[in-house]
């Protein structure tokens, strides 16, 4: 989502409905048609549009306790009530900052619109800022807890860092290489979403290491672009023989992650190890479908093993995951031993939301494994719903 600053103008508001409250105290109600309305109070503008609501509904703002608020905010946050509404249309929420509490003054891009999902805010999509009012605004679907928020950090649901999450160890000197995998995480660890359209300069120690944005090593780049809403990101790299290189992702706002790989002489079939199975929507606790894992040479075949291998798996999620060797999630395991002579191996998850959850989570799972003199790593996201 894009954050767009509003020049220095002033801006007025319609009142529709019966409305309760003057706009200037603390509390506010409305009674919301079909035809939409506004419920407002001195800090707050809650902007109802046509056909948001079924039938008339009464919404209510009061102002959310201080010590109940996860870290992070600029201002008075609220509460939407009732809390279980749900809206046919986006209904955008109008807070006000305190610009003295930002961090950092000269960076209202840093402003957004928060709503609290599982103690830890998480930001709202269109959003706008008004330095003129000192004003942000977002839209939701939506009754709950608002809040205009600053940055990302303990308790913010926003990226403050880069991390790599999959890419080879070793690639064959002039050949274009598996993708390495970034994905933005936040303070907790989780994997987020970046809230506006961010860049990630690369770079490496190694002069003769490339970088390029396609799996034929075609189109060459020496950044990447994430969209806002989106938390990732992969490319691949070509280059000259060397022990080791390292490659480091970095961007404005978030820590910086390196990745450090080799490049030789090939001795065979160029391999790739990776998901086969595609990504999986899992209700929080249930066992998975089966993920299928594969060596795959560079003809698309299966290629087998020549020595015993483990496969070790992990997870970046806040969700608690389990990994299993069996498809009914009874045995649960760390990593599965791969014979020689086999090129594939199945296995199974379960993820636990935290308890009160109320929004879909996606983790990412990683399985890393030392094969054919080199190391490899596969990740793929997976969608968890309470």
């Amino acid at each position: 989502m894009k954050i767009r600053i509003l020049p220095l103008v002033a801006v007025t508001f319609a009142f529709l409905g019966a409305a309760c409250g003057d706009g200037i105290g603390d509390t506010g109600y409305n009674d919301i048609g079909l035809e939409g309305g506004e419920v407002r109070t001195r800090d707050t503008v809650v902007s109802v549009p046509e056909g948001a609501v079924d039938r008339s509904t009464g919404l209510s703002i009061t102002p959310a306790p201080a010590e109940e608020l996860p870290e992070g905010t600029v201002g008075p946050a609220m509460d939407l009530g009732p809390a279980d509404t749900q809206f046919n249309a986006p209904v955008a929420i109008q807070l006000r900052y305190d610009a003295d509490r930002m961090e950092d003054g000269t960076r209202p891009d840093l402003l957004w619109v928060g709503t609290v999902v599982e103690g830890e805010w998480e930001p709202l999509e269109d959003l706008t800022v008004d330095e003129a009012t000192r004003t942000i605004r977002g839209t939701t679907r939506r009754g709950g807890r608002y809040g205009p928020v600053y940055g990302c950090g303990r308790g913010r649901r926003c990226p403050v860092a880069l991390k790599f999450v999959a890419g080879p160890a070793r690639v064959v000197t002039g050949e274009c290489s598996d993708a390495l995998e970034l994905r933005t995480v936040s303070y907790s660890g989780r994997v987020a979403p970046v809230v506006h359209d961010t860049v990630v300069a690369l770079s490496s120690d190694f002069q003769n290491l490339y970088f390029f944005a396609d799996a034929d090593c075609t189109v060459q780049v020496d950044a990447l672009r994430i969209p806002a809403r989106r938390s990732g990101a992969s490319f691949h790299v070509r280059g000259r023989e060397t022990p080791g290189a390292t490659i480091t992702a970095r961007a404005r706002d978030l820590r910086a992650d390196t990745h450090t790989l080799a490049i030789g002489t090939g001795t065979g079939p160029r391999v790739r190890f990776g998901f086969i199975t595609s990504q999986q929507r899992v209700l929080s606790g249930a066992c998975s479908g089966e993920n299928l894992l594969a060596f795959v040479d560079a003809y698309g075949n299966r290629a087998p093993l020549p020595n015993p291998a483990r496969v070790i798996f992990s997870a970046t999620s806040r969700a608690t995951v389990t990994f299993y060797s069996d498809p009914r999630c009874q045995n649960a395991t760390g990593g599965i031993p791969m014979d020689s002579g086999t090129a594939s191996m199945s296995f199974w998850f379960s993820a636990e939301l935290p308890a009160g959850a109320q929004q879909a989570e996606i983790i990412t799972l990683s399985a890393t494994v030392g094969a054919f003199d080199q190391g490899f790593t596969a990740a793929q996201d997976e969608t968890i719903y309470p």
